[in-house]
């Protein structure tokens, strides 16, 4: 995502001025900011958000700067679901994207921090979301049942939080800023909801893809595989987590269909 605006950026200078820049990906963030959120109409997903301005990813959506790829395999690929699983979901877009223009389809949206809870659930109220086909499940999903340590990005980024990766490379503070935080292996998280029948999954917990869903399935019958997955990857969380998750997609049935520059996209080949 950070990618996408920077070279948007990028373009949009090139084209008014004639010339090229170089800008840093992580904004500063002003902390005394007199009113850091604002409602923005994100017109490429026609949602209305409630964004803190003080954050990467919520400037990115001011733009109107979403993950398009990842949008258009799921418009194309999940119109027969019953389901639709986002493992971390943020401020909730893929959430509302879903919900709004999939009336057929449910939504369990997974997400631990509070921080991001509370804007999911104010994006839900500005778009007219709520109702008894979403579900929020507030806390994390894991390979077991604990409690995990969430090391948090206080640098611009809380997008960018992680129960794996280190903030400190990105806060620049001694300690990282800790939350304590309820997880559960994704397989009990959709049966206490009654995820039934054909389901879909985005899954983008900054580096702990893999864990997650190695459990899930070792532990999962066929018939909860979701036929189509949106899976962040990033490559330098391999040696962190003991493997790759589009490694551990393709042994476990799945064709990667596309790609973009973080996100991998699989089918189920057992349709």
């Amino acid at each position: 995502m950070k990618r996408k605006l920077y070279n948007f950026i990028k373009f949009l200078f090139a084209r008014i001025f004639g010339t090229s820049i170089s800008i840093s990906l992580r904004p500063i963030p002003n902390p005394n900011m007199k009113d850091p959120y604002k409602i923005t109409y994100v017109q490429s997903v026609d949602l209305e958000m409630y964004l803190d301005m003080r954050q990467a990813l919520d400037q990115s959506y001011s733009l109107g700067v979403v993950d398009e790829s990842a949008l258009n395999f799921l418009n194309k690929n999940i119109g027969s679901s019953n389901w639709f699983i986002d493992v971390g979901a943020n401020q909730g877009l893929y959430s509302c994207y879903i919900l709004k223009n999939f009336p057929a389809i449910n939504v369990l949206s997974i997400e631990p921090d509070p921080y991001n809870i509370e804007k999911l659930k104010r994006n839900l109220d500005l778009n007219k979301l709520k109702s008894s086909r979403v579900h929020i499940f507030e806390g994390g999903a894991s390979s077991c049942k604990e409690i995990r340590e969430l090391m948090l990005n206080i640098a611009g980024n809380r997008a960018g939080s992680s129960i794996v990766i280190d903030q400190r490379k990105w806060t620049k503070q001694k300690e990282n800023t800790i939350l304590q935080i309820p997880c559960q292996p994704l397989l009990d998280i959709m049966m206490q909801v009654g995820v039934a029948g054909k389901c879909a999954l985005k899954i983008d917990i900054e580096g702990a893809e893999f864990p997650v869903l190695e459990a899930f399935f070792e532990n999962s019958p066929e018939h909860f595989y979701p036929f189509a997955i949106v899976a962040e990857a990033v490559g330098n969380t391999i040696s962190l987590v003991g493997g790759s998750v589009v490694e551990l997609l393709i042994r476990n049935g799945y064709s990667l269909v596309d790609h973009d520059d973080l996100n991998y996209f699989f089918l189920l080949k057992k349709l």
